[in-house]
């Protein structure tokens, strides 16, 4: 059966890819030599950059699947507390070995192409491998990928809010001043924030992404931190 469907599977795709074809050739002479042009360009981009984001998308599910399963599992089974805390404890080292994963394989792309060549598969990608980036547990790297993700961010190629917890997160755990000042832990029932660089103007940065202003999220906080 599954035989079956591959075959089938290849022959639709084997006749779609020749309708494909036969309509470019026809239609070819008819093109605008600019439209011969951008046909061209985008025949070079998707071949030369088509493995590279697969790779990505492949290593961000490698990453996220332990994650997937777990959730499937906790939605659908019956537990108790303690059986949560003990589920998850047991699969932790599941995690940590695909985020080491993960990381090695990355970083493999990085050191051949740069992340200029992992650009050139565009802004979707990017996004991808800043999913499994701020996903890993390797500090180093994430720390180097800051100013590189920074500029899809702004650009909102990325999720802004995402990145902005992302890099207050990895520069605060890296001892360095955060930007936006959403990393910080409780101190004696209050919230307080880590180091914030140029902290006069913490809430312009935030108004530009969206966040309430510094002042009004160390009030929310303080509410959790009263809890504990």
């Amino acid at each position: 059966m599954l035989k079956k469907f591959l075959t089938t599977t290849f022959l639709i795709g084997a006749l779609a890819v020749s309708s494909v074809s036969m309509a470019s050739t026809a239609h070819a002479q008819d093109a605008s030599a600019n439209a011969r042009y951008l046909a061209g360009e985008f025949e070079r981009r998707h071949d030369a950059n088509v493995g590279l984001a697969a790779d990505i998308a492949r290593i961000a599910m490698v990453a996220e699947y332990p994650g997937i399963v777990v959730s499937d599992i906790m939605m659908s089974e019956q537990m108790t507390m303690e059986d949560r805390e003990q589920f998850l404890e047991l699969v932790d080292p599941f995690f940590a070995f695909a985020a080491a994963q993960a990381a090695t394989e990355l970083k493999a792309h990085v050191d051949r192409v740069g992340w200029d060549g992992i650009a050139e598969a565009g802004p979707v990608t990017m996004s991808i491998a800043f999913d499994i980036v701020s996903n890993l547990r390797d500090l180093d790297f994430q720390r180097s990928t800051l100013s590189v993700f920074e500029p899809y961010a702004e650009r909102e190629d990325i999720n802004a809010y995402v990145f902005v917890m992302f890099y207050d997160d990895v520069m605060a755990a890296n001892g360095e001043a955060q930007k936006w000042g959403t990393a910080g832990q409780c101190e004696n029932g209050q919230w307080a924030p880590a180091t914030i660089q140029d902290r006069a103007n913490v809430d312009a940065r935030r108004e530009a992404v969206g966040m309430m202003t510094l002042a009004e999220s160390i009030e929310v906080e303080n509410q959790y931190c009263g809890t504990e």
